[in-house]
């Protein structure tokens, strides 16, 4: 009669053990998400530092770019280095709203960067630079960066039938 006993308390132990594991695993998976998301945030933030910091020490540059006046080779690479920073800023926004299901960034992101681009003529140079860079190498750019591309010039499209 004692052996059902020390089988049942055997299976309630198993039992409690699987039991404490998946809440330590449950446990764990939530703790490096949010390290994960913490990062990220900090990713973003140093992202944006930087583009501030760009612009601080570089405002001049970025006025005269946009005056479409012409640029010294240093103030072109300065410029570019700018260009870059902004948009990366807003592609890592475009990037990251896209891992959220069901969400579609492509209307508000690269929307957002599209008027940068129709307010700054200098940027929107750059940026079909780019594009023509990038159309020369097709098949070496990432969908991501074909989907990016083609939600901007989307964006820039609209903004410019509606004004």
């Amino acid at each position: 009669m004692k052996s059902p006993n020390w089988k049942f308390l055997a299976e309630f132990v198993g039992v409690a053990a699987i039991v404490a594991s998946l809440i330590f695993v449950g446990l764990q998976v939530r703790q490096d998400r949010e390290i994960a998301v913490s990062q990220n945030m900090l990713s973003v933030v140093e992202g944006k530092k930087h583009w501030v910091e760009l612009m601080t020490a570089n405002s001049s540059i970025w006025v005269k770019a946009n005056s479409e006046m012409a640029l010294t080779p240093e103030e072109r690479e300065i410029y570019g280095s700018m260009a870059h920073a902004l948009e990366v800023q807003h592609f890592v926004d475009w990037f990251r709203a896209r891992q959220v299901p069901g969400a579609n960034p492509n209307d508000t992101f690269a929307y957002q960067f599209a008027l940068e681009l129709d307010r700054n003529p200098g940027l929107l140079n750059h940026w079909q630079q780019k594009l023509d860079a990038w159309a020369l190498q097709y098949e070496y750019t990432g969908i991501e960066t074909r989907e990016w591309s083609a939600s901007v010039n989307r964006a820039l499209d609209h903004i410019r039938g509606s004004e």
